[in-house]
């Protein structure tokens, strides 16, 4: 004979644990009308009663030879609340009843094996510890598969034995003629289905459970009690037991899904509620948001058509320049300007050659290879943001580039009326006011895209913002690492031989389908499939998403942080998100960066913080006493013995500086500006000030006192100090005297070594 346990072997439950049947109950109390009447104490409070009233039916009813309780006996139990009539006793038990049937779900795998043996002729019986009747569970059972409706069946309730202390697999032998030692059980339960079982002499088989993943045992530890956490950590564990056993997968029935999810059904309820009719996914984050989507709108039957997009920022952003763009200021800003290393990388905003770029700026600034500084970059951005002649020439070299988006946007976009919208991720929302500037030869009205968050609050003529998540997500970066594609980024457009424009795009998406792409989304998809009818509030995807931002686990941590991404645009393809760091990089990074380095000579990612996370307690002990060393005599040493300091760093273009100037200090550094500024010639010191001034004229020094800058004609403050926290109180003091505050400059400077002016300007993410 071989017999097998029911609950978690051939039937399971679609929420995490088995409580959660009276978390769906407790919901469906609050929310439903028709539980309105029960008495609200029930209602508010029906999970923890629920739970306690079934400890306590089984003290007082499980004694003596009784092993097992009925359901009636619990709500026994509960109803001595004294707030339940005898009526709402039993629409409390059809609840229970009825949400564990909806819950109820198949085993697949161990469902076949059964059928497997049946089909061989031989004997099988199934054998449940639990406290709902046989008649009730072979209902689960017919559900699940119909061929187990006709297999004997023996409950602990109907006998009130269990197989904890072995006295149920005694009856069965009993009944069945059977003996122990020609007995095979299957079950999951490590005492009452393998431990009992072996002390009587039968063979056992434990069956494999889907375990819960790290976070989701940690979510439970808070909200076991919540329907929504139940059913989403439920669903995904039952995805994962029925799918894949990668990591990938993992990630994407619980992760993935969790996050993307509930943005995309909330795209939809919205485009229901504001008619429109037309969904175009932005490559390439919306790649499996659209797939989320067109499970969704099946599963509903949505009156709404989706499409794939291919675009990205560099596919649109230099085709989107025309002659009615006054500034190209917002390009440069929102291009990421902290990772410009150099002029080369610089002109790369523009999608020119440095030498382009530097027939715009003077010959002696033009003919220097410069380090992208803070005060040369501000200079540079000066020097070209309302420059027409720039502009033009912009617009003629990106004029072909401009012509063939506009072409494939005409081709792929339904403008027929104002039904349509966009879909993206996140980021700043430039990128979209581009796609307008490019619609515009397409579509006269503004358009609609909707996003999982937006960096920053944006009002403008071009285009309607919908946001999720209004808030600025910590390290939202990492959200757009769960919402990858298998093709690389949209680099521009071509025609095609059939006459119709396609995309041209670079090869990353090889990269991440060697990392387990295509896991990762058939996971997404899978729970989608089966959670298509259920919510997820922003609650919860908050606390998946902060969980996987700051305290992600081995695995999630693995896998995101080895996903192959350039994600600013302008990387080199083959970096991965957020790499493990070495030793020597740690060195490199937290104790030799030097203040005008680059972080990214030393780190090949695109998030430090993420990487960090990665490293071991002894690494994270190294990064503490580097940060608390950098300014030490042995972060000094450390940085003269490896890194040779360049005497070239005092070098600075002072056409960066305005014609009339207002320095403010006279101390060492004032001084020095001075210096600096009286050699170069072609701008004018108007006057120089500090609030010691009589102290520096005793000196000879032209200072004048801070009030004299009222009324004055000027084009910049130079704050000649160096220390931050001074800068910062001489500046409100300046806009107290009614000085602009766009006015005020500090280049956080120091004196170095050699005499000259050195940027302290650093982005190693030192604290």
């Amino acid at each position: 004979m071989i017999s097998f346990d029911v609950f978690d072997t051939l039937i399971t439950r679609n929420t995490a644990t088995p409580k959660g049947v009276f978390a769906i109950m407790q919901d469906k109390l609050e929310s439903m009308p028709e539980f309105g009447d029960i008495d609200s104490y029930v209602r508010a409070n029906f999970y923890q009663l629920r739970v306690h009233a079934e400890e306590l039916a089984r003290v007082s009813f499980c004694i003596r030879e009784v092993q097992e309780l009925e359901l009636g006996q619990i709500y026994d139990c509960l109803e001595m609340t004294g707030r339940l009539t005898l009526a709402d006793k039993e629409r409390l038990m059809r609840l229970e009843y009825e949400t564990e049937f909806a819950c109820s779900l198949p085993i697949s795998q161990n469902i076949e094996t059964v059928k497997e043996l049946l089909d061989r002729g031989e004997k099988v019986v199934l054998i449940s510890d639990m406290y709902l009747e046989s008649n009730f569970i072979r209902k689960l059972l017919v559900k699940a598969d119909k061929r187990l409706g006709d297999i004997p069946l023996y409950v602990s309730v109907d006998y009130k034995r269990n197989k904890w202390y072995g006295q149920l697999y005694a009856i069965v032998k009993e009944t069945e003629g059977a003996e122990y030692s020609d007995w095979i059980h299957y079950g999951d339960n490590d005492i009452a289905d393998i431990e009992a079982a072996q002390r009587l002499g039968i063979t056992t088989h434990k069956v494999k459970v889907e375990p819960l993943m790290v976070h989701e045992l940690n979510f439970l530890e808070h909200y076991e009690d919540d329907a929504e956490f139940q059913l989403c950590i439920g669903i995904a564990r039952n995805t994962r037991m029925c799918g894949k056993s990668s990591d990938a997968f993992r990630v994407g029935s619980s992760i993935g899904a969790a996050i993307l999810y509930p943005y995309v059904d909330w795209v939809l309820e919205s485009s229901i509620k504001k008619g429109i009719k037309r969904l175009y996914f932005i490559a390439r984050d919306g790649y499996l948001l659209k797939k989320i989507a067109d499970i969704i709108i099946e599963q509903k039957a949505y009156d709404i058509t989706t499409s794939y997009l291919y675009g990205s920022r560099k596919a649109w952003r230099m085709a989107s320049i025309h002659n009615g763009i006054k500034s190209v200021d917002d390009f440069i800003w929102w291009s990421n300007i902290y990772r410009i290393n150099n002029f080369q990388e610089f002109a790369d905003i523009f999608e020119i050659t440095a030498d382009d770029m530097k027939g715009f700026f003077p010959d002696t600034f033009a003919e220097n290879e410069w380090k992208m500084k803070p005060i040369i970059l501000d200079y540079c951005r000066k020097q070209i943001h309302e420059n027409k002649k720039f502009i033009e020439f912009l617009c003629e070299k990106h004029r072909e580039k401009r012509s063939k988006a506009t072409g494939y946007l005409k081709q792929e976009v339904d403008v027929c009326d104002e039904h349509f919208a966009f879909v993206d991720l996140g980021g700043t929302g430039f990128t979209q006011e581009c796609l307008a500037d490019l619609m515009v030869d397409v579509y006269d009205g503004k358009i609609q895209t909707y996003f999982f968050k937006l960096d920053r609050y944006r009002e403008n003529t071009k285009c309607i913002f919908y946001d999720f998540f209004p808030s600025f997500i910590n390290h939202n970066i990492v959200l757009e690492m769960l919402a990858r594609a298998p093709h690389g980024q949209t680099d521009g457009y071509e025609i095609a031989a059939d006459g119709r424009y396609v995309p041209i795009m670079n090869k990353e998406g090889e990269a991440l389908l060697s990392h387990g792409f295509n896991d990762y989304a058939e996971g997404l998809t899978e729970f989608v499939k089966s959670y298509a009818s259920h919510r997820i509030s922003l609650r919860a995807v908050d606390t998946f998403l902060q969980y996987v931002i700051a305290t992600p686990d081995r695995l999630i941590l693995s896998f995101i942080g080895d996903m192959p991404t350039s994600e600013i645009g302008r990387g080199e393809i083959g970096s991965v998100f957020a790499p493990k760091l070495s030793d020597e990089q740690i060195e490199s990074i937290f104790l030799g960066l030097q203040e005008n380095e680059s972080i990214e000579r030393y780190y090949t990612g695109t998030y430090l913080e993420y990487s960090m996370l990665r490293c071991s307690a002894k690494q994270l002990r190294k990064i503490d006493f580097c940060r608390k060393n950098y300014n030490s005599p042995y972060g000094q040493e450390y940085r003269r013995k490896y890194k040779k300091l360049e005497k070239s760093e005092g070098n600075y273009p002072l056409e960066a500086l305005c014609s009339k100037i207002v320095l403010y200090a006279a101390g060492k550094m004032g001084q020095k500006w001075y210096e600096k500024i009286s050699d170069y010639g072609n701008s004018q010191i108007v006057c120089w000030v500090d609030k010691n001034y009589e102290q520096y004229q005793k000196q000879g020094m032209p200072v004048e006192a801070p009030a004299t800058i009222i009324g004055l004609e000027y084009d910049m403050v130079i704050v000649g100090v160096l220390e931050r926290d001074r800068y910062l109180e001489i500046k409100d003091y300046l806009q107290e005297l009614g000085v602009a505050e766009k006015k005020i400059m500090w280049f956080n400077l120091r004196i170095s070594n050699y005499g000259g002016i050195v940027d302290s300007h650093s982005r190693a993410f030192r604290e």
